[in-house]
């Protein structure tokens, strides 16, 4: 005969302590609702008798007992603790889900009780964790041209602030089509880069997010959305010519193209490009920011070089009058050439800055890569590095391509002796630049040097390049022929190995 939930209460009384006794129904309005709960009711050690129980007449599905699991796991409650009462047998399910989300020996708890009626359950209002990224319900990406996306590795565009506020773009039918679809658990197109990075065994950006992200997201974010992080792109001023970048973001590169534009249509796009290259903040971006600073968090400012600005000064300072630094988070992506002296004196307004130098190499190969003097950046990273003291972090941004494959074990040491961690970032086009596309001999040096890599990054990036079908390196040292003779530079000296591994000739 079915029992009541209190009756149900006072059997499980006789053998436990309950610490807390819950309708599974009551935490299935919210993605968010089963964490609040097992924060408010955590313990730094329960005693062997206590329990947290919840029931249902209904019958749980996966779906539901996975996110359970995963919350259980994340507030770090051990499963011991925990028990599910239901008519139904779910020993499988919480059996399966303790493998994917658990790290106990043994599963959930199920306890078989026939319930009377309680209210229905549905899974429908969380998000699985392999198909949801942190970016699309708190962050936005703009452009130099003024073009958003979730992020800067999503393919396509979702609104203009030049057309729309921030606010109105964060709640589009664009934006709200990729939640909907990671909510049913459906891989976005736009997300593909990410997709193919984690195949890869690679780490994508929709994993640094949920490292950065994911715990606020799962504790209430996904169900209280707001612009909480923003990324802008307010110039392609630069001065820098990396090999890996292009001229929408290089206004280096887009004069230089356009010295060598071939077509009237080629010289006017280049000549648009450069119009990027802005000598201060663009006002519209200024506004936007403004517009979003009560519930921002993250600031992220990317170029071009971002410390050639002159305009960035005014805006940290107009965000510090505003009373709203305290709260924000800065972040700078930066090529290492300049000291931002000026800025620097404004980073303890700011509840914490992140600096990420983008390197690719070191020494005389970095600046065949990237440009400038090596000594000067080595020099600048250290700067920043002894900045971590106060509330200052950095870390290196290394793109993963084919031209520095090869070396990358040299820029985990050059961490090392710093003492800063590395964000790893995987160039995926243009083809001819991504490591899908390396010949056989680069694939079995790269075999040679990382499959067995104590850096779990470079281990995997050994699988990576296995997995890939090998091809010959015509278009890669075309490439690099070019910009050598652009510029009078002599890659091949510089990197022989990656040279000659990808079919280059070199005359003695």
């Amino acid at each position: 005969m079915p029992v009541s939930a209190e009756t149900l209460c006072n059997k499980l009384s006789l053998k436990f302590e309950l610490v807390c006794f819950v309708d599974l129904a009551e935490i299935a309005h919210q993605h968010s609702a089963i964490f609040s709960l097992l924060e408010q009711h955590h313990k730094e050690q329960y005693t062997p008798d206590q329990r947290l129980v919840f029931y249902t007449s209904h019958r749980p599905d996966q779906k539901f007992i996975n996110h359970l699991q995963r919350a259980v796991s994340s507030v770090d409650v051990s499963n011991f603790f925990v028990v599910i009462c239901t008519p139904y047998n779910i020993s499988k399910e919480l059996q399966h889900a303790n493998q994917q989300y658990g790290h106990d020996s043994t599963a959930i708890t199920w306890i078989s009780f026939d319930l009377e009626p309680t209210a229905g359950i549905e899974s429908e209002n969380f998000y699985p964790d392999n198909t949801t990224c942190p970016l699309p319900f708190t962050s936005l990406f703009v452009g130099v041209g003024g073009t958003t996306s979730p992020c800067c590795k999503f393919k396509f565009p979702t609104g203009n602030i030049y057309n729309n506020t921030l606010t109105e773009i964060f709640q589009n039918s664009a934006t709200q089509q990729i939640k909907d679809q990671m909510q049913q658990g459906i891989k976005p197109d736009g997300c593909s880069t990410c997709w193919h990075i984690e195949n890869s065994k690679g780490t994508s950006l929709r994993q640094h997010a949920i490292d950065k992200f994911g715990k606020q997201l799962d504790r209430g974010w996904i169900d209280d959305l707001a612009i909480r992080d923003i990324t802008i792109t307010p110039s392609s001023l630069c001065n820098f010519k990396c090999r890996i970048c292009g001229p929408i973001a290089s206004s280096q590169i887009a004069v230089e193209e356009l010295r060598h534009a071939d077509t009237g249509s080629t010289a006017t796009e280049l000549k648009q490009f450069l119009k990027f290259a802005r000598s201060d903040l663009d006002k519209s971006i200024q506004n936007s920011l403004f517009e979003i600073q009560n519930t921002l968090e993250y600031l992220h400012v990317l170029g071009g070089e971002p410390f050639m600005l002159p305009g960035l000064e005014e805006l940290l300072n107009k965000i510090i009058t505003s009373g709203n630094s305290k709260h924000i988070q800065l972040e700078f992506n930066t090529n290492g050439s300049i000291w931002p002296a000026s800025i620097v004196n404004l980073f303890d307004q700011f509840h914490k800055v992140e600096i990420l130098v983008s390197i690719d190499n070191t020494g005389s190969m970095f600046e065949i890569e990237r440009g400038g003097t090596w000594k000067n950046v080595e020099h600048h990273i250290r700067q920043f590095a002894a900045l971590s003291s106060q509330n200052v972090s950095t870390k290196l941004c290394v793109t993963v391509n084919i031209q520095n494959l090869l070396y990358l074990d040299n820029l985990v040491k050059f961490a090392d002796n710093v003492g800063i961690d590395i964000v790893w970032v995987y160039l995926e086009t243009p083809k001819h630049l991504c490591i899908d596309h390396v010949t056989q001999t680069v694939k079995d040096l790269v075999y040679q040097k990382y499959h067995n890599h104590p850096n779990s990054e470079l281990a995997g990036i050994s699988d990576r390049v296995q997995n890939a079908t090998a091809i010959d390196g015509y278009e890669f040292l075309q490439y690099t022929n070019v910009i050598d003779q652009r510029r009078g530079q002599e890659f091949f000296k510089s990197h022989q190995e990656i040279y000659v591994a990808m079919g280059g000739q070199i005359d003695h």
